[in-house]
Formats: structure tokens, sequence, C-alpha cells
């Protein structure tokens, strides 16, 4: 009896150990197949997969903005406090209800400060005078041509790139040095400042990452607060709008994005392949030591010795093909975008609804809708922009005939070359006249419905959730 036991008892084994077998070989060979497909359609497509295809070529050093003395000491000294950039800050304070940007950018410095706007600007240039020596190494530091960043594409999440909140600190510094000098009347020196700013926003390109694209978004938005700050206060000459309206132009922030999902898509599919002789945990916690937890990490690296090869080529396969249609919509003319690009945390929850489904896709259930929040925050950047040149143009005009247009086919082509269309449905933008000095200016934002200018959110930092992407001026504003 016990015989015949320990005959069943092995040849279950001897079972078992034959489906185990034959799973992982299935697997394997079912996620090799499905990743050759995929980088196949791919290749057809001429997208990039490796990290040669998208490192940046050197350039010499008196020809790299990032190799200046000022931001080359970055990626020397690991300690931020002993960057020289670490001295300018970016105004960022407590604010008071009801108190002006310029107030409390002042009270930054001051913080007993209580004075006019006139004053405030005073004092923030007063501030801005003392960081002359920095901000001219920056202003010398763009006339060189090119950017390449210190960043090894192969560190994957542990790139280095340490120069985000410096440029960051920089642009909102000078983005409040814009409104003081626009506050007593120099548009000038406000040029001077949007221009650099805007300089700053065209370094971050490289290294093709998300954060990257981020930090140009935030670049951007602070010079477009700029502008709407003249706007408001009538403060542009009709040569400083040309100006803006022709630098502005040149900011292509979706196909930008496109590039950055294509960079992170190459960091993702190389990288992946690599975890099983790195060790998942340490890239869990990006390779630092973890003395409380010791037990755990045993339990996760052999729970990972375990887990098959061919999920991690469906890994690589799911995160790259959802977001060729993103990069594909991106790069082209936004508009009549995919339902899939709409809603990317809904379609890709259904996706993960199946049973076991977050398993062969672990890695890009966590990584690939974080990732697709920075669709529509682009898009509304690109809007921003298409609106904040209109405005003026509308300016422009205002300046040249009395009175605001009563339509934005006015406007064209003394006032504005190359009408912006709304890069949601590739339709006009919206105008309507609401007071001698008034109006509102929108697109129909990320839902695609028209709602009549209604810039309600579900929070007030939530704008590209707005059901319209608005601006507004004089009265309208209020």
């Amino acid at each position: 009896m016990k015989k015949h036991l320990l005959r069943i008892a092995l040849v279950g084994l001897a079972a078992a150990a034959t489906l185990l077998v034959l799973f992982y070989a299935w697997t394997d060979w079912a996620g090799a197949r499905r990743w050759k497909a995929v980088e196949a359609g791919l290749r057809a497509k001429g997208e990039p997969l490796t990290i040669a295809e998208i490192e940046p070529q050197p350039i010499p050093d008196a020809m790299n903005f990032a190799a200046a003395p000022i931001f080359a000491e970055i990626g020397r000294i690991h300690d931020r406090k002993q960057w020289r950039l670490s001295a300018i800050h970016g105004f960022t304070g407590a604010s008071r209800n009801g108190s002006s940007p310029l107030a409390n950018a002042a009270r930054k410095v001051d913080p007993a400060f209580a004075g006019s706007d006139a004053d405030a600007a005073r004092v923030i240039l007063d501030q801005t005078a003392k960081w002359k020596p920095l901000l001219d190494e920056v202003r010398e530091a763009a006339r060189r041509p090119g950017t390449v960043w210190p960043s090894d594409y192969r560190e994957g999440f542990r790139m280095r790139v340490d120069h985000i909140q410096p440029l960051l600190a920089l642009g909102q510094a000078l983005s409040v040095e814009a409104r003081a000098h626009l506050e007593l009347g120099d548009s000038s020196a406000a040029v001077a400042d949007f221009q650099l700013i805007l300089n700053l926003a065209s370094r971050c390109a490289e290294p093709r990452v998300v954060i990257s694209h981020l930090l140009q978004q935030a670049l951007v938005r602070l010079d477009v607060e700029v502008v709407r700050f003249g706007l408001e206060r009538h403060a542009w000459t009709a040569a400083a709008l040309e100006t803006i309206q022709r630098e502005l132009a040149g900011i292509p922030l979706a196909s930008g994005l496109a590039m950055a999902l294509r960079g992170e898509r190459v960091i993702f599919t190389e990288w992946l392949p690599r975890l099983s002789a790195q060790g998942i945990p340490d890239v869990l916690n990006l390779g630092e030591p973890r003395t409380k937890a010791d037990g755990s990490r045993q339990w996760v690296g052999m729970a990972w010795a375990l887990y098959p090869a061919g999920w991690i080529n469906k890994d690589r396969s799911a995160y790259a093909e959802s977001l060729q249609p993103v990069i594909e919509w991106l790069a082209g003319e936004n508009s009549n975008r995919p339902e899939s690009i709409v809603h990317p945390d809904e379609t890709f929850r259904k996706r993960m609804a199946a049973p076991f489904a977050p398993l062969p896709e672990l890695f890009t259930s966590m990584a690939l809708p974080a990732l697709l929040i920075s669709v529509p925050r682009a898009i509304h950047a690109q809007a921003m922009i298409d609106e904040a040149r209109i405005a003026c143009g509308i300016e422009r005009y205002r300046l040249a005939r009395g009175s605001l247009p009563a339509t934005l086919e006015a406007l064209h082509p003394e006032f504005l070359s190359g009408m912006p269309h709304d890069p949601i449905n590739g339709g006009p933008f919206h105008y309507r006249v609401t007071g001698a000095d008034s109006y509102i200016l929108y697109s129909v934002g990320w839902n695609g419905v028209d709602d009549g200018g209604s810039d309600k959110r579900p929070s007030p930092k939530a704008a590209d959730k707005a059901e319209d992407w608005v601006w507004k001026m004089g009265d309208a504003a209020t």
C-alpha cells in the first residue's frame, strides 16, 4: 500500500514537473514570438528601439550649453548646496489671499513687505540685481547652439537628471523678474527675460524622458503667464508682441512629448530583460540597501527568480504597443485622436481586468498609467501657447485700431500669421467679445466638447481637466 502511494506521489510530482517545464517553455516561446512581432512592426514604422538610436551625438564643449562652467558643475559636484546656481531661488513662498503675485514674490525677499505692486517690483529687481553675475553667465551659455546633458540612458530609472531643479528655479526667477520689469514699464527687459526662459525650455529635449518634457512644459507655462501678465496691464509694445508671437510659434510641445515617450520606451524595453541579472529588489529600491527589510528582499528575489522570461517579453510588448498610438497621434496633427488616448487610464484598466493580466504585464501596469498623464498636460500647454499667440494678435489689433477685433479672422495676416488651430479637434479656437476691453478665447478642452467657455475643473490646479481650456481677458477674467 505504501509503495502504491509512493508510486502515485512520484507520478504526480513527475506530472507537475512536466507541466511546469511545459509552462515555462510555452510561455518563453510565446513571449519571444510576440516581442519579435512587435519589434518588427515598430521597425517597419521607423521607430527607434535601441539606446544607440536615441543617444545624442557628443558635441564640443564650446558649443554645449550643458558644458558651460555654471552648468558643468551640476554634473561634477554632487552637493547641490555647492552649486553656484543654488543661490537663485524661484520666489516661491507663502501667498496671502487677495495679494498680487508681485507682492507674494516680494515677501519671499522681505517677509514683512506690505507695499504696492510697484514697490514689490523694486524689491524683486533689487534681489535679481544681486544675481546678475550668475544670470549673465546663463545668458552667455544660452548662446551655445547645442545641449547634451551628462545623462546615461543605460542607467534606466537611475539616470541622473540633476539639471531639472536648477533650470526650473532659473525659469521661476526670470518670470518674476519679467513681471517686475513690466510693472515698471520696461517691456524690452521683460522680453529679454521671456526669451531666456524659452531658451532654457529648448534645452530640455535631452535626455529623452518624460521628466525632461515636464520641465519644458513648466518653463513654457511660466512664459505664458508672463505674457498674460503684460496683456492684462497693456504693458507690451507692438514690437514686443510681434517678437513674442514669433518665439512662441516655434515650440512644438506635442512632437517633443512624442520624442520623450520614444525614449521612455527604448529604456523600458532594453532595461527590462536585464532585471533578472541585476536583481529585482535592487531595482525596486533603486539600488539602495534596505537594512530593515533583508528578509523581504530575499523573498522578493526568490519570487523573481521564478518569473518566466516570456512574461518579460510580453511586458515589453504591451508597453511598446500601448505607447505607439499615443506617439503617432502626438507626432501627427493632434486632432481626431483615438478614443484610447482620450481615456488612457480607463482603456488600460480594462486590459488589466482580465484574470492574472497584471502578472505578465506587471511593469507596464505600474509604469504606463503615470506616463500617460503627461499627454493631456502637454496638449493643454500647447493650447495655452496658441492662445497666447492669438491674444498677442488681439492686443496688436487693439493698439492699431483702438478696439477689439470682432472675429479672429480680422487678425490674419497683419496681426497674426499662421492662425493656430484647436489642438484637440483641428478646428478654430472659439472667441467672443464680452465688453469694450474684454473677451473670452478657448479650446474645447480634453473632453472634445464645446462647453461654452466654461473653465470648471475638479480642482484649481487641474487646468488640463477643465471643461474648456480658457483664456479670459479684461472683465471676463474676473
